[in-house]
């Protein structure tokens, strides 16, 4: 049996895991954007999937580990793996740009 998932549902499920009043307020910016926007033209990254998996976890409610999956599935998912390597190249470069004479830890 397949359940059918509005954005509503998701961002009242975010917003359960949301603890502080200042999380909150940003949580409604984007909530208001995805509406505008509609949700096809947003996506998720593979960290975010994880982060709401350790939320779960941490928080005691494995149950919500389903409202995780049908969030990955609401939202296009951004794979992070392809990106590892460029992340590296651009955080070295800009390490060396703040700390010029610091070129390297040998």
């Amino acid at each position: 049996m397949e359940t059918t998932v509005s954005l509503d549902n998701v961002l009242d499920f975010i917003n359960l895991m949301s603890l502080s009043h200042q999380h909150k307020r940003w949580l409604d910016g984007v909530a208001e954007h995805i509406r505008r926007v509609g949700v096809k033209h947003c996506c998720i990254s593979e960290i975010t999937i994880a982060e709401l998996l350790y939320g779960t976890a941490w928080g005691g409610h494995k149950e919500n580990r389903k409202e995780v999956g049908v969030i990955a599935k609401l939202f296009d998912v951004i794979p992070i793996s392809s990106s590892l390597s460029v992340f590296a190249e651009i955080k070295a470069s800009l390490r060396i740009k703040v700390f010029p004479s610091i070129t390297s830890i040998c």
